[in-house]
């Protein structure tokens, strides 16, 4: 029996996110699972905020007619993102005070933001409840193994016959799943054994993560 694919990708450059498009060109797959959240659609066609690697495919395939379909738990990955932040708040890289600042700020001039705004009370939640970075550490490791379990979950109930979604995810949910095997994008199509840093040209998913000062820009 053939073996189904997932491609493991940086998610982080132009460069990638265009071989991938061009190799989907030519594979045509049948059914695609992408790393988006259940609402993914909603959340961009009533806030504007999308995936800037993962949606691009979606709507892709759709022009070519491919059905794809999210794998990703919206409320795990809104979970993540908090526990992300309220990370960065005990490692000294953001402060309490630009969270509540940010939320202050959705509400009064960006109210139809509303997973977002979501996520930052989440991170405030988090912090009110979580003292020590250890626990916070602890927390999205689990999360993240919550993700990949329910990803899997995913993938054996829908039946892609091509995933795409990050690497890490890819490789670990790959173990779970007799019928699929994790490729890396980046040593497989040729680009290299990673994705440089200097190729890091996608607007990052996170708020918080270098471009905070940019989001409302």
């Amino acid at each position: 029996m053939a073996v189904n694919q997932i491609w493991g990708v940086a998610h982080a450059s132009k460069k990638e996110l265009n071989t991938v498009i061009d190799k989907l060109i030519e594979r045509k797959p049948s059914l695609v699972g992408l790393e988006l959240t259940e609402d993914c659609v909603r959340v961009f066609e009533e806030e504007g905020c999308y995936d800037p690697f993962f949606y691009p495919i979606a709507q892709q395939l759709e022009k070519m007619k491919i059905g794809w379909s999210p794998l990703e738990s919206t409320e795990l990955s809104d979970r993540y993102k908090a526990l992300t932040w309220a990370q960065y708040v005990k490692q000294g890289q953001i402060t309490r005070e630009s969270i509540q600042n940010r939320l202050l700020e959705m509400s009064m001039k960006y109210p139809h933001l509303k997973s977002l705004r979501h996520q930052h009370k989440l991170a405030l939640k988090a912090l009110d409840s979580i003292k020590t970075l250890e626990e916070i550490v602890a927390r999205l490791d689990q999360c993240v193994a919550q993700r990949n379990n329910y990803m899997a979950n995913r993938i054996n109930s829908l039946h892609p016959d091509l995933v795409i979604m990050g690497h890490q995810h890819g490789k670990a949910i790959a173990e779970k799943l007799q019928d699929y095997q994790c490729i890396d994008v980046y040593l497989e199509f040729g680009l290299g054994p990673s994705c440089p840093e200097g190729e890091v040209d996608l607007p990052s998913n996170d708020l918080y993560e270098h471009r905070e000062a940019e989001f409302f820009s």
